[in-house]
């Protein structure tokens, strides 16, 4: 997982991400595993050979919505 969330704080550019993965366990339970990274984004011509060679990622868009809270009389 870390390599993947690193891949893609790279492809994207940006100066953190958090990956995470969720599989079922027994009982009905879920195991969740995540990692965070944040560090500026720089230039990395190891993942630049890996993305060109294996590209693992669909493409994606991004949207801004505005904040939200909880209000429990509405």
């Amino acid at each position: 997982m870390k390599n993947l969330t690193l891949a893609c704080k790279y492809d994207l550019k940006v100066s953190k991400c958090v990956g995470a993965t969720f599989s079922p366990d027994e009982g009905g339970w879920f195991s969740v595993e995540w990692w965070h990274s944040e560090h500026p984004w720089k230039y990395d011509e190891e993942i630049e050979r890996a993305l060109k060679r294996d590209y693992p990622f669909r493409e994606v868009s991004a949207t801004e919505f505005p904040r939200y809270d909880f209000r429990g009389d509405e």
